[in-house]
C-alpha cells in the first residue's frame, strides 16, 4: 500500500511539475505574441523599408513589453543541471529590445518578404514554407524568441536578438531528460502582417475624405514612383491632363468610395475636395469602360490651370476596408478583372495580420 501511495504521490508531483513550467511557458509565449502581433502591424503601416523596422521598434521598446520571468540557472552539476540554483536576474521580466536587421537576413528580428500562405512550418535556421525575405515585398514579419541559441542565430548585433530559455522549476525536481533540463524551454512567437490593397473607403465624419477627381491607374503608379510633386493641368471641363499635353490621366467625377463602380464624370465643383482618397480607375472589359480598381491618397494643389499632384502615405489605414464586398451587377469576367487590377495596384493599403 505504500508503494502504491509513493508511486501516486510521485506522479501527482510530475504533473504538477509540467503544469507549473508549461504554464509559464505558455503565459510567456502569449505575451511574446501580443508584443509581436502589435510590431509587425506597426512595421507594415511605416513608409519605406527603413521607416518599417524603426517604427517596429520603436514600438516594442517604447511601450515596455515584457515576455516572461528574466530567470537564469546556475551551480548545476553535469549536462542536466542537477542541484542547481534558480537566480531571479535584475530587471525580474524579459524587455525585448528588436534588432534592425537591415540586411534581411532570414533569421533576424524583423524580416520583409512575400506571404504565400499555406503550411506555417518553420525551420531551426528560421526559413519558412510560408514567406520568402524580399526587401521589395508588401509582408512585414516580426519574431520574438528565448532560446538557448543553439543554431548559433538568435543573437547577433544588428540582426537577431533573444532572452534566455526558460529554465525548469518544478522539473528539476523530476526525471526530466534530454537537452530541455540543461537548456530550458524555448519560446518563439512570430507575426507576419501584409499589407492587403483597399477595395474600400469609409465615408465618415473625422477620417481622410474621397476625393472629388479620379485618376488613371497607371498614371498613380508613375507618379507615385517619382519624388513629389509631379505637375498636371486641369482645364475648365476638369480634365487632368500631364504637364505639355497628351491624354487625360483624370478628371472631377462624383465621388467613389467602392471598386467596381463606374465613373460619373461631373464639371469641376465649386468647392472640390483636392486632399484625400483618389479613387484609381482602368479601363475594365470589352467596352473599355472605366471602373474604379483602388485608391491612392493623393493632394492636387488646385482645381484649374497648372498644379502640383502628389501621393502621400495612408493617413488611417483602419479607415481603409479590404475584405472584398460582394460583386456588383456587372459581368463576372469583368469583376475578375477589376479584383486582379486592384490586386495588381501600387496603392492605398491596409496592414493585415496574415500570420
Amino acid at each position: 500500500m505504500l508503494i502504491l501511495v509513493a508511486m501516486l504521490v510521485f506522479g501527482i508531483f510530475g504533473i504538477a511539475a509540467l503544469s507549473v513550467d508549461l504554464g509559464i511557458a505558455r503565459l510567456t509565449q502569449a505575451q511574446m505574441q501580443a508584443t509581436a502581433d502589435a510590431a509587425a502591424l506597426q512595421g507594415a503601416r511605416g513608409f519605406g523599408e527603413a521607416g518599417q523596422r524603426t517604427a517596429a521598434q520603436t514600438l516594442v521598446t517604447g511601450s515596455g513589453a515584457t515576455a516572461g520571468p528574466n530567470l537564469s540557472v546556475t551551480g548545476g552539476y553535469g549536462d542536466f543541471n542537477f542541484s542547481a540554483s534558480l537566480v531571479l536576474e535584475t530587471p525580474s521580466v524579459y524587455q525585448p529590445a528588436l534588432e534592425l536587421n537591415s540586411a534581411n537576413e532570414p533569421h533576424g528580428d524583423m524580416v520583409t518578404g512575400s506571404f504565400s500562405g499555406g503550411s506555417p512550418l518553420e525551420a531551426n535556421d528560421y526559413s519558412r514554407t510560408d514567406f520568402t525575405p524580399d526587401p521589395a515585398g508588401s509582408a512585414f514579419l516580426v519574431r520574438l524568441r528565448r532560446t538557448a541559441d543553439r543554431q548559433l542565430l538568435d543573437n547577433i548585433p544588428g540582426v537577431s536578438s533573444a532572452g534566455s530559455a526558460l529554465p525548469l522549476l518544478f522539473g528539476h525536481g523530476s526525471l526530466y531528460m534530454g537537452t530541455m533540463r540543461a537548456d530550458g524551454i524555448t519560446v518563439r512567437s512570430t507575426a507576419i502582417a501584409d499589407s492587403l490593397p483597399a477595395v474600400s473607403v469609409n465615408t465618415v465624419a473625422g477620417f481622410p475624405p474621397v476625393t472629388s477627381f479620379v485618376l488613371s491607374a497607371a498614371f498613380f503608379n508613375t507618379f507615385r514612383s517619382d519624388p513629389p510633386p509631379a505637375s498636371v493641368t486641369i482645364d475648365s471641363n476638369g480634365l487632368i491632363t500631364p504637364l505639355g499635353g497628351g491624354l487625360a490621366v483624370g478628371r472631377f467625377a462624383a465621388p467613389a468610395n467602392t471598386i467596381g463602380q463606374p465613373i460619373a464624370t461631373i464639371a469641376t465643383p465649386p468647392n472640390p475636395v483636392l486632399t484625400g482618397y483618389a479613387a484609381l480607375y482602368e479601363s475594365i472589359g470589352p467596352a473599355s469602360l472605366d471602373r474604379i480598381v483602388g485608391f491612392g491618397y493623393v493632394t492636387l494643389g488646385g482645381s484649374i490651370g497648372t498644379v502640383a499632384i502628389s501621393a502621400q502615405p495612408n493617413r488611417a489605414d483602419r479607415h481603409l476596408g479590404t475584405a472584398l464586398p460582394a460583386a456588383p451587377r456587372i459581368p463576372l469576367d469583368e469583376w475578375t478583372e477589376v479584383v486582379a487590377a486592384n490586386r495588381a495596384l501600387r496603392s492605398a493599403a491596409k496592414p493585415v495580420l496574415v500570420r
